[in-house]
C-alpha cells in the first residue's frame, strides 16, 4: 500500500498526455478517487495495506484511476487488476494505456511476474477495456463462464416454467429436509465413483446458504440433484450450486429444480436471481445460451486475461 501521493515521471510514451500528472495513491486519496472504481472496491484503498492504486489528474481535476490488489495468501508473483477507468470527457488520449503500463510497472518493481483481471461483458466500455488490454500486450481474454440474471416476472415467461408433475419415483424437497441418512449415501457414493462435478459438490456450498429456495431432487428416496442458493440482498437470489446426476442430465431433469426454486423465491418476496455458469460444464452452458437468455434481464459472460514478462 502506497501511505502517500507520490508524482510519476513522465515518460516519452506519455507525450500525448503531458497536461495531465500522475500519481501513485495513498489514504489521503481514497474519498476523492472513490468514484472512479466500482463501489466494492471504493474503500480498498483506505483500508487495505495490499491495495495499490495510481490515479490522473489535470488543473486538480480527477480524470482517472487503476485499481490493484496483491493477495498475501494467493501466489506471491501474482498480482490483481481489480478496475481501471478514465472520465467520458478525457477518453481517446491514451490515459488508460499510460496507467496501465505504469501499474505493470509497479508489479514488476514489487517482483511479480505476472498480472490478471476477470470482468463481466454486456457494456459499452467492455469493448474499450479490451482494446486497452490488446494494445498493451495482454494475452486473448477467454470466457469463464456465462452469466443470466432475470426477474420473476420475466423469467417466468419462459416455456420451461411451465413444467408441473415430476416423473414418477421423484420428489422435491428443501434441501434442508434432506436427512443425514440420505446426506450420507450421498457422500459415500461420490467417494466411491466421483460422480460430481468437483467444483459443485453442495456440501462445500451450504455456509450461509438459502433455505428457502434451496431444495435437493429425490429419485426412489435418495438424492439425484440439488441447487443450493445464497441471499445477495432483500430481493436477490444467486444460483450458487446446481448439479444433476449425469444420466439425468440428458433428460433435462434439473429444470425441475430451477422451477421449483424460482416458485418458491416468489413465495418468499424474492424479486430477482442470478445464475453464473462455468464453461467447463458445457451441457448447462448450453441449456443458459438456448433457453435462459432470452427470458433475461441480463446476459453476459465473465473473462479472464492475464499478462506474463
Amino acid at each position: 500500500m502506497i501511505t502517500m501521493s507520490e508524482t510519476l515521471p513522465q515518460s516519452e510514451a506519455d507525450a500525448s498526455t503531458s497536461d495531465y500528472t500522475f500519481h501513485r495513491l495513498g489514504r489521503g486519496d481514497a474519498a476523492r478517487y472513490a468514484g472512479m472504481t466500482f463501489p466494492s472496491f471504493k474503500e480498498l484503498l483506505d483500508v487495505d495495506e495490499h491495495a495499490v492504486g495510481l490515479g490522473v489528474e489535470r488543473a486538480g481535476e480527477v480524470c482517472g484511476m487503476i485499481l490493484g490488489y496483491f493477495p498475501p495468501d494467493q501466489d506471491p508473483e501474482v498480482g490483481h487488476l481489480l478496475s481501471l477507468f478514465v472520465g467520458p470527457e478525457h477518453r481517446g488520449r491514451g490515459l488508460g494505456e499510460t496507467l496501465l503500463h505504469r501499474f505493470e510497472e509497479v508489479l514488476r518493481d514489487a517482483g511479480k511476474k505476472c498480472v490478471r483481471t476477470t470482468y463481466m461483458t454486456g457494456k459499452p466500455t467492455i469493448a474499450i477495456f479490451e482494446h486497452v488490454l490488446q494494445k498493451c500486450g495482454w494475452d486473448a481474454p477467454h470466457t469463464r463462464m456465462v452469466v443470466v440474471r432475470s426477474t420473476i416476472p420475466v423469467i417466468n415467461k419462459a416455456p420451461w416454467m411451465a413444467l408441473n408433475e415430476l416423473p414418477e419415483g421423484m420428489q422435491i424437497v428443501a434441501w434442508g429436509d434432506v436427512t443425514e441418512a440420505q446426506r450420507e449415501v450421498l457422500r459415500r457414493s461420490h467417494e466411491d465413483t466421483h460422480w460430481i462435478a468437483e467444483d459443485l459438490i453442495p456440501f462445500d456450498h451450504e455456509e450461509n446458504y438459502d433455505p428457502c429456495t434451496s431444495v435437493a431432487l429425490l429419485h426412489d428416496g435418495q438424492i439425484a440433484g440439488w441447487v443450493i442458493n445464497h441471499q445477495m440482498s432483500r430481493e436477490l437470489i444467486r444460483f450458487t450450486c446446481a448439479y444433476m446426476r449425469p444420466h439425468l442430465q440428458r433428460l433435462g431433469r434439473i429444470v425441475w429444480l430451477y422451477v421449483e426454486s424460482v416458485r418458491r423465491m416468489e413465495q418468499h418476496g424474492f424479486h430477482e436471481g442470478i445464475w453464473t455458469i462455468p464453461l467447463k460444464h458445457p451441457r448447462h452452458a448450453a441449456f443458459a445460451r438456448r433457453w435462459m437468455a432470452p427470458y433475461s434481464t441480463f446476459f453476459g459472460e465473465t473473462r479472464g486475461v492475464e499478462k506474463s514478462w
